[in-house]
């Protein structure tokens, strides 16, 4: 007797705390957003609305070189249907080359925003990774080189160098401005000249040295083997076949085939 007694206690628990989880269900709280969302909001882990829109393209997969976008239907309350589909996307014309690639925007096209090799490149604590520009035969600048390099204390110099500052043995600024034809052999009737790579967006690509000839592509007016320097100022100096031309870079002129 006791026994049955003790089974229907137990039971009327159990049903007592099954009818209290039924009557007694979460109730989700409300919030005001000050946001329009049209295609509704997101829901939290307990199923309760958020102030953060629903994006119907959000973890939609698409073809390489597409992305997802959406078409509403006109509707009088919110959230409204829509259809989603896979559309090419506009390349961009980019002005410079990326030797480790493009960035990929967050609907997956291409950018015209450089990766950065540095990324994934693990480093010492004590130093930090550069990238230094590769020089190739045919052309002087065709990629860069990852390297980890010293951390530098920062300098207080006052100079302006339009190419930078020297680096130390340890790869760290110092106050005296860079040269980059410093130590650049050209062949004969040849100057240095600093080419200078202009970017809508940084980083741009370092300066450079190259070598170009004091006519370009014409012929140089030369005495016992040396150019013929000659002064504007002066008329018929170069002789009938030859014109007095300005090198600005180097503040001389030569006398050069017409």
């Amino acid at each position: 007797m006791i026994h049955i007694l003790s089974c229907a206690i137990y039971l009327f628990l159990v049903v007592q705390c099954n009818a209290q989880e039924l009557i007694d269900p979460t109730v989700c709280k409300l919030i005001k957003c000050d946001v329009l969302c049209p295609y509704g909001f997101i829901n939290d882990e307990n199923g309760c609305s958020t102030c953060q829109c629903f994006d119907p393209c959000w973890n939609y997969r698409c073809p390489q070189g597409q992305h997802c976008e959406v078409q509403s239907r006109l509707c009088l309350r919110q959230p409204c249907r829509y259809i989603r589909k896979c559309v090419p996307c506009l390349e961009p014309i980019c002005p410079r080359n990326c030797f480790y690639g493009y960035q990929i925007d967050n609907k997956g096209c291409k950018t015209c925003d450089c990766v950065d090799p540095c990324t994934f490149y693990i480093c010492p604590a004590d130093k930090y990774c550069i990238t230094e520009p590769v020089t190739c035969e045919y052309d002087p600048f065709c990629g860069v080189r990852l390297k980890c390099v010293k951390k530098c204390p920062e300098i207080l110099c006052t100079m302006f160098c339009p190419y930078g500052f020297e680096l130390d043995c340890n790869n760290c600024a110092i106050c005296k401005c860079k040269d980059p034809c410093n130590g650049v052999i050209c062949p004969k009737y040849h100057y240095c000249f600093v080419n200078q790579i202009f970017c809508i967006r940084a980083p741009c690509p370092e300066p450079y040295a190259m070598c170009k000839n004091y006519c370009e592509d014409k012929k140089i007016l030369l005495k016992d083997g040396v150019p013929v320097i000659c002064n504007n100022n002066q008329k018929n100096e170069c002789g009938l076949n030859h014109t007095c031309t300005a090198v600005k870079e180097v503040d001389t002129s030569y006398c050069c085939e017409q």
